[in-house]
């Protein structure tokens, strides 16, 4: 793949997984009853806006003159990239308020209004995002799999995120069998996609690549499927261990997001290295 094509493998993965982080933190406040699991919950919206940072900075790299991007905008009535475009600084900003209200030790009445934008601004972006590539003239992402991949990392990705910081201690026992749920719902939605962008992609081929049988991606695909198990299930069975009392290894989450992350980096590059306009 062509650089360019490489920063938006990491501006979308980056972007989805600082949303997803932010969900998850959400999810679990609701169960956290002292102040020291709040606080480190809460810390995690500003990783989250670090991510989202970088994916910002990253997604310059796609332009031919960041100077320039400005003007991208003026066709948001037109244009799903303008669009994209505008979401994405209205989530910047709402992740901006809401990193800084929780820098605070404190907690503000207010960060919840912030953590309720970022949830909405964010979803509505990844849905706009997924737009963006839903083209008649690139047959390889004329479906429902890029919606369903984008939105399964959110979940995926958050939840195993906050399962690898609260992997010691009692956090580990109370919020690990919480997070198995929504990334549960991370890998149904990843799983769902799979079969949806087999048959588009078959025979496509990228302008800076050599032809990419269908066999390739199908190989592709099902490796990225095989390390996302792979770290649901390293992530599950250590929650099991963690409940029955058997202890768990610190390093376990770390692991099983790191699979789970190589496992959506694999998938979107082949997203991208997968695709043809027709009549070029």
């Amino acid at each position: 793949m062509l650089l360019h094509e490489w920063t938006l493998v990491f501006f979308t993965v980056l972007v989805q997984a600082a949303v997803g982080i932010v969900l998850g933190g959400e999810y679990l406040l609701r169960r956290a009853d002292n102040c020291a699991e709040r606080k480190s919950i809460r810390r995690q919206s500003c990783i989250a806006f670090a991510l989202f940072a970088v994916a910002g900075v990253i997604s310059l790299g796609h332009t031919g003159s960041p100077f320039n991007s400005f003007y991208t905008i003026l066709n948001i009535g037109s244009s799903w990239l303008s669009r994209e475009i505008a979401v994405l600084g209205l989530t910047g900003f709402a992740f901006l308020w809401l990193a800084f209200m929780r820098w605070k030790a404190e907690e503000q009445a207010s960060e919840r209004i912030a953590a309720l934008l970022v949830i909405v601004f964010g979803c509505v972006l990844i849905a706009v995002m997924s737009r963006v590539y839903r083209l008649s003239v690139v047959p390889a992402w004329d479906s429902w799999a890029g919606f369903l991949t984008f939105f399964g990392s959110v979940f995926l990705l958050g939840s195993l995120w906050h399962g690898m910081m609260s992997a010691k201690g009692d956090e580990a026992k109370k919020f690990g069998s919480a997070l198995v749920v929504p990334a549960f719902v991370g890998l149904v939605l990843a799983s769902a996609g799979v079969p949806l962008a087999v048959p588009t992609t078959a025979g496509c081929v990228n302008p800076s690549t050599v032809f990419i049988p269908a066999s390739c991606i199908a190989s592709y695909l099902s490796l990225r499927m095989v390390l996302t198990v792979l770290g649901m299930s390293t992530f599950t069975l250590s929650v099991i261990r963690t409940v029955q009392g058997s202890g768990r290894w610190a390093c376990v989450p770390t692991l099983a997001f790191a699979l789970a992350l190589a496992g959506e980096l694999l998938g979107r590059s082949m997203f991208y290295a997968s695709y043809a306009r027709l009549g070029m």
